[in-house]
């Protein structure tokens, strides 16, 4: 089981520019909270294995519930 701040240092070296977090229950999405348009940026940090994913794949494969709160950054 990866840490929260093992995540963080991961996503940050995936992109510099996330700067906010949401924790699912099996992972942590990284995001930058002011990006506007269309481009997702996101980092997600699988909780298992550490295993890096965009949103897209994190949701069509590893997604098991809607429920996630916000961390501190």
């Amino acid at each position: 089981m990866i840490s929260y701040e093992d995540a963080k240092k991961i996503a940050l070296e995936l992109n510099s520019d996330v700067n906010s977090c949401y924790e699912y229950n099996n992972a942590y999405n990284f995001f930058d909270k002011n990006e506007v348009g269309a481009g997702d940026t996101s980092v997600v940090i699988l909780k298992e294995d550490g295993e890096a994913l965009n949103f897209v794949n994190y949701i069509l494969d590893y997604a098991t519930s809607n429920e996630m709160k916000e961390i501190e950054f």
